[in-house]
């Protein structure tokens, strides 16, 4: 089964980037930059839901774009 985006995500937000695991994007906001990851998995609505190895991935890709927006907008936190 192909994964099938959220319409409200569709609408209120901008595709930057696919990871291994995530889709990444950027929402809609002037004020601030929010990043979205979304697992690329089919009935996911929470992160307990996945299974032990695509946990441990999306953790590492959090770190990864943590990291990345970090640097982007020189944030301390």
């Amino acid at each position: 089964m192909t994964f099938k985006l959220d319409k409200k995500f569709l609408n209120t937000s901008h595709h930057l980037t696919n990871l291994k695991l995530c889709t990444i994007r950027i929402n809609d906001n002037s004020k601030f930059p929010w990043i979205i990851l979304i697992p690329k998995r089919n009935k996911i609505t929470d992160m307990s839901e996945l299974n032990s190895k695509d946990q441990t991935l999306l953790i590492k890709e959090i770190v990864y774009v943590s990291k990345i927006m970090k640097k982007l907008f020189k944030t301390s936190k």
